[in-house]
């Protein structure tokens, strides 16, 4: 549910934002593909705006309350936020074998370099064709771990004030002969960033962009 204070954005904005996300993570998928040296695809993109008081709540229930773990890179300078990658462990579990790491010791920072490798490349996708949607272009932050299997609750905590309209955006990874998992991308912005980027979507929808 929208905060009553932050403008909401419309179904048809909403199914513009989609439309266009999907095609970031699709580009995505492929550098990702590259990483992990199998063959990657991403369901259709799900998204909703959500009250930020509420979405460690909603990703609790999305993932069974698993522990997260979750990158960090905040973008400007004028299209400006806090772009979020969060897998759960049983993403991480899938993950794991794929990099080449275990559980313990210096493998297990590699496979947390290997998840900030994964977080910047979905930032630089999304980001990237969000910000030619909008006609501008951001600039990133180095990719850093703000959870590393820690529970939802936790979300929240480090993340500067400011930035009180949140966009979730779930989707699943398939890996080749791997399980399925689901990862999930939360987008934080201002309330100036909502209504710009609300406008921009409409004229992406009506073909302006």
């Amino acid at each position: 549910m929208s905060e009553p204070d932050l403008p909401a954005l419309s179904s048809d904005q909403l199914d513009a934002l989609a439309e266009v996300v999907n095609i970031g993570f699709g580009k995505a998928s492929a550098l990702i593909a590259k990483l992990v040296d199998s063959f990657v695809t991403m369901s259709v993109p799900s998204v909703e705006r959500l009250a930020l008081r509420d979405l460690p709540g909603r990703l609790g229930a999305l993932t069974g309350d698993r522990p997260l773990g979750v990158v960090r890179q905040s973008f400007r300078p004028d299209f400006r936020g806090e772009h979020l990658f969060v897998v759960d462990d049983d993403a991480i579990a899938v993950l794991q074998p794929l990099l080449g790491a275990t559980s313990s010791g210096q493998s297990e920072r590699d496979l947390q370099d290997a998840l900030l490798e994964m977080g910047n490349i979905v930032c630089g996708a999304l980001i990237g064709k969000l910000s030619e949607v909008i006609g501008t272009r951001s600039t990133f932050s180095a990719p850093s771990i703000l959870a590393w299997k820690d529970p939802a609750e936790k979300l929240l905590e480090g993340i500067p004030p400011g930035n009180d309209a949140c966009i979730l955006i779930h989707t699943s990874f398939s890996v080749e002969k791997q399980p399925v998992f689901r990862g999930f991308v939360v987008i934080l912005l201002s309330t100036e960033c909502l209504g710009w980027l609300g406008r921009s979507l409409d004229r992406f929808a009506s073909g302006g962009a």
